[in-house]
């Protein structure tokens, strides 16, 4: 709606101050239901009534017990005369904890008022790209010499 004031006032055309108040807070208030984010370079856009609630809500829905319970589960089987389906399904469940983790840093750094929507929109292609660009500049920062990633 600003785009319209703006328009109109170019025009020489004008709006009376009703119609004004109404547009701005029809603009706040649009602020108040999207989110602008990018994964990476690509922008997308979070549209919700309640934007920061199902953020809150998504975050705090994800269980930390889960991994805990497959270890728990799993680790007991390492004795067991199959041992191998125990040590493969750990393998997975740590493989599974560590994207998760780094799934939850970056869109706290590049998305912190939109995690659901990061989380909803990345790929694992996305997620090494946004890892080995934080290396090569905490590498750049830290002055260390180049190693494998």
């Amino acid at each position: 709606m600003k785009k319209l004031i703006e328009a109109k006032r170019a025009l020489g055309q004008s709006l009376d101050e009703r119609t004004e108040k109404q547009a701005e807070a029809e603009d706040e208030e649009l602020e108040n239901i999207r989110i602008r984010f990018a994964v990476n370079e690509t922008p997308y856009c979070f549209w919700d009534l309640d934007v920061h609630g199902k953020n809150l809500e998504f975050v705090n829905k994800i269980d930390p017990k889960y991994f805990e319970h497959i270890a728990d589960l799993h680790g007991e089987l390492l004795e067991a005369d199959q041992k191998q389906y125990a040590a493969a399904a750990l393998r997975l469940a740590y493989s599974h904890g560590l994207e998760t983790l780094f799934a939850l840093l970056c869109p706290a750094v590049q998305a912190p008022d939109c995690v659901i929507g990061w989380f909803l929109k990345y790929r694992n292609s996305e997620l090494l790209i946004r890892l080995e660009l934080a290396v090569v500049q905490h590498r750049k920062d830290q002055k260390l010499p180049s190693m494998i990633f």
